[in-house]
């Protein structure tokens, strides 16, 4: 519905097409009838309508739509958050792909309504991992099973300071958590039970227990 357009002056010249935004534009800064747009369509957003149209499968099944509503959305990104006390200023690296149900509430969401800042990763590459969260700082991450066996298997992670991660977010097997706890040494790691159609989680173990066990 809306187009923006970074330094292309024709697209955007008088006359073309009115959903068409020029970004310079858009960047220099709100005016009173934009404010005014910008309110009215907020408030006209239910918690209840649908975000996202997501494909899933669980992993054999034939792919089928699943619905994410505003509220599903926002209130995982809260309990993610809350899990894994994500707080202003952490630096959260993203290795789920933003099509798939994680990437999206694990990283886009939770990284915005905690304030930190989302480190993406555009494919999954051990030694450029391991460089990432050595070079950027990174203080909170989420892992599959097969990231962790994939990176632990690279020869630079013996040498590689992983210390700036606090916390980390996991779905695996029980020997997943053994790993990122006491291999990697994160202090706070947590299971996630997930599904697309619950907006990225079903059960997540509170901070409070995870840092107990």
């Amino acid at each position: 519905r809306t187009v923006i357009c970074l330094g292309r002056e024709s697209c955007c010249a008088s006359g073309a097409f009115s959903a068409v935004l020029d970004y310079d534009a858009l960047m220099s800064g709100d005016e009173a009838d934009r404010a005014e747009e910008l309110a009215r369509r907020q408030g006209a957003i239910d918690a209840g309508e649908t975000c996202y149209i997501l494909l899933t499968s669980g992993s054999t099944g034939f792919p089928k739509l699943a619905q994410v509503t505003h509220r599903s959305l926002v209130g995982v990104a809260h309990y993610y958050n809350e899990s894994l006390k994500v707080r202003p200023g952490d630096r959260l690296l993203g290795l789920f792909t933003l099509y798939h149900i994680g990437g999206l509430g694990f990283g886009v969401a939770n990284a915005l309504s905690g304030g930190a800042c989302l480190i993406m990763s555009r494919v999954f590459d051990p030694s450029a991992i391991l460089k990432t969260i050595e070079h950027e700082r990174v203080t909170v991450s989420g892992f599959f099973d097969t990231h962790v066996t994939r990176i632990m298997g690279h020869p630079d992670f013996a040498g590689t300071d992983l210390s700036s991660i606090r916390s980390a977010l996991f779905g695996g097997t029980p020997s997943t958590y053994e790993r990122l706890h006491g291999d990697w040494g994160i202090p706070l790691v947590t299971p996630n039970y997930a599904s697309t159609e619950t907006g990225a989680s079903i059960a997540l173990v509170p901070a409070e227990v995870t840092l107990d066990a």
